[in-house]
């Protein structure tokens, strides 16, 4: 007992409470499906499956489960995994699945052997130096994108042939796919649900992405033996680019309340981003590979909460972190590996309550290089060519696809570019201001809901009515929303001025609350709808950034603005508007006076109209 507690303090076994009987649980329809089909190829004699399942799709539960029925036919079994954590979270999970803990053993450094127990947890790591267990007749490979690859696993196939071998995975993928494949250690593949799957059941949350605001330029780095970028390199140029300043304004301005994690090519990046958030007001901490256990439970409780509302890390969030109520995830470091791609920005899909979507801001170029987490993306047991180089390609300015150097029309879009190709040496591409980005269903959304915004301005129906109408037309389901950052600019194209604040004052008055505290903020929601919050740079779709300025929230009566009195004659409204002519004619004033111009006419109309 006095071993159990001093293994207890230091965070390498499970609180007693997970000992006690736990609260039964059932599998969802599409996990019960996999697990099916996963039965269904050894049945068929094929003992060497790779399953695929998503980020959220609850790929611990489904091991638990397998185990539990295996356990049932008496079947000694062995659980691989490569993370310490991953230990604890798995015998979690199969205790909640309603396995005995007395069943499970464990394999690792500083935990006592039971080996006589039926299922066998093993760190992969501690395995290489120790015997395989005997008898077994069931081996499951977590994070299997990693764990099939440790060479050690060649000698445990060649000591377990009779046994089947199942290996789980979100991410199949490797960065050197035509050396390293799933081939070489599977015979089929069981799909779990798409990503896309995941979020129209509700099960994930709605990504947002945010990017093509690459403030490095990637093609001075290195590509390393694993088929990635070099990491030192990459370092080096986040930092020297002042990636972490960037971080820290774009949480500053999108994330507000939220929290969430970063995703760093190094420590010295992770530790110098931690100092500029805390300085700027932002809680935040550091982990890294060399944190303790115990500490990363603490933060990520700490982070759960709310008492600190950023982890910065470096690849120790990738696997088994598990926080559902992060909504932002940031990624400083750029990577060719679909699956580490995927690991991170898949850390925030998970639901919980009031939680709608996840903002994935990207400074690496990720997303435009490995596509949308929704894309589907081919998962096979072949070997698969390697992408093409960077290098070789270039970024359309019109439809952002990734195409050939040397094409002088898009094939995607049409678009044309001028003078022919781009040259290398243009930086236009790390140049483009940071905003978000969308696939083709979401841009439609977007694109309807910009377009009614500009209608019911012109034909002077009500504002508030556009949600009512968006929500018929796209949100059947109750999981798609209207963002508001959507409607930045649709009037007038984030022109900010006296005149066009003038002319949307005079379009809101008429449909405002009567009460005069509710109006105010009424109009001045609407207000920073079409013009932006001020301090905050605003990039929908295709629109360039524009830096919402403080502008006037309540509006100009003519009268005011023709420096008369409600009372006064024709005569006199059009003396006082010749006089203001004369003012703000461009040789008496020396400036631009276009916008007080615009401002008097449409001053002199309503009087006009109104005098007769």
């Amino acid at each position: 007992m006095i071993g159990q507690l001093s293994l207890f303090e230091q965070g390498m076994i499970t609180p007693p409470g997970l000992d006690l009987p736990p609260k039964p649980f059932v599998l969802r329809d599409y996990q019960e499906k996999l697990k099916s089909e996963i039965y269904s190829y050894i049945r068929q004699g094929i003992r060497r499956v790779l399953i695929y399942a998503p980020t959220g799709a609850g790929k611990t539960a489904i091991i638990a489960f397998i185990l539990c029925d295996a356990l049932s036919k008496n079947k000694r079994c062995m659980l691989v995994v490569h993370r310490d954590f991953l230990v604890e979270q798995s015998r979690t999970a199969m205790i909640k699945a309603g396995i005995n803990p007395c069943d499970v053993g464990i394999i690792k450094a500083n935990y006592p052997e039971n080996r006589d127990r039926p299922i066998q947890i093993a760190s992969l790591q501690t395995l290489q130096k120790r015997d395989t267990p005997e008898g077994l007749g069931l081996i499951i490979l977590d994070e299997t994108h990693s764990t099939a690859f440790f060479k050690h696993y060649q000698t445990i196939k060649q000591e377990t042939l009779n046994a089947i071998h199942l290996g789980f995975s979100a991410s199949p993928w490797r960065t050197k796919p035509t050396e390293e494949y799933f081939g070489l250690h599977f015979d089929a593949i069981a799909l779990g649900p798409s990503i896309s799957s995941l979020i129209d059941q509700g099960y994930l949350a709605i990504p947002r992405y945010y990017g093509y605001g690459g403030l490095v330029d990637l093609t001075k780095l290195d590509t390393g033996k694993n088929g990635d970028f070099k990491n030192q390199e990459m370092q080096s140029e986040f930092i020297k680019s002042e990636v972490p300043k960037s971080v820290t304004e774009k949480i500053l301005e999108l994330c507000d309340g939220k929290t969430g994690i970063i995703f760093n090519a190094g420590i010295e990046q992770s530790r110098l981003q931690t100092d500029l958030l805390n300085a700027a007001g932002i809680p935040t901490v550091h982990l890294d590979a060399q944190t303790p256990f115990k500490e990363r439970q603490y933060y990520f409780e700490k982070l759960a909460s709310g008492e600190i509302r950023v982890i910065s890390s470096i690849g120790c969030l990738t696997e088994g972190f598990d926080v559902p109520s992060i909504s932002f995830i940031v990624l400083a470091r750029a990577t060719k590996s679909r699956a580490l791609y995927v690991q991170m920005a898949g850390r925030g899909l998970r639901i919980s309550p009031d939680k709608t979507d996840c903002l994935i801001l990207d400074f690496g170029g990720n997303i435009k290089r490995l596509g949308m987490l929704n894309k589907k993306f081919l998962i096979t047991l072949e070997p698969t060519p390697k992408p093409e180089d960077d290098s070789m390609l270039k970024e359309c300015d019109n439809c952002h696809s990734m195409i050939s150097i040397f094409a002088k029309i898009c094939p995607e879009c049409g678009f044309v570019f001028p003078g022919g190709e781009k040259p290398e040496d243009d930086t236009e591409a790390f140049e483009q201001q940071f905003g978000e980005l969308f696939d083709d269903e979401t841009l439609k959304q977007v694109k309807y809901a910009r377009s009614q915004r500009r209608t019911r301005f012109s034909k002077q129906q009500p504002p508030d009515k556009l949600w009512e109408l968006f929500s018929d037309k796209h949100n059947q389901d109750g999981k798609t929303f209207l963002h508001n950052d959507w409607l930045f600019g649709a009037v007038f194209g984030g022109r900010d001025n006296d005149f066009n604040r003038q002319r949307f004052l005079d379009y809101l008055e008429p449909f405002a609350p009567s009460n005069e505290r509710t109006k105010a903020s009424w109009i001045k929601h609407h207000l920073e709808l079409e013009f932006g919050k001020p301090g905050r740079n605003y990039r929908t779709g295709k629109n360039k950034t524009t830096e919402a300025k403080i502008g006037r929230n309540s509006k100009l009566e003519w009268w005011e603005i023709l420096q008369c009195s409600p009372g006064s004659t024709w005569e006199e409204i059009k003396g006082n508007y010749r006089e203001l002519c004369r003012v703000y004619h461009p040789d008496c004033s020396g400036f631009d006076s276009t916008i007080e111009m615009q401002i008097l006419n449409l001053a002199f109309d309503k009087a006009k109209s109104i005098k007769g």
